[in-house]
């Protein structure tokens, strides 16, 4: 309850939006970088991030980038 009534957990969750959002940022510029054609979809809150890519010229493209926000 001190956590909240702190104000430690807004402040937590505006921290972790602008991780996720640096996070699907830096996940699309590498996307674009490798010259995959997508579309990423963000829903509010930045807890999802929905990809719609070309199947067959994605698959190696999204596994490298993916693995680079691993490494962040």
């Amino acid at each position: 309850c001190e956590f909240m009534a702190g104000g430690y957990f807004t402040r937590h969750l505006a921290r972790m939006r602008l991780a996720y959002k640096r996070r699907m940022e830096t996940f699309a510029a590498a996307l674009r970088a490798a010259h995959v054609p997508c579309r990423l979809e963000v829903s509010e809150g930045m807890w999802h991030v929905f990809q719609m890519f070309p199947i067959k010229k994605a698959a190696a493209a999204m596994e490298s980038a993916a693995r680079f926000l691993l490494e962040l």
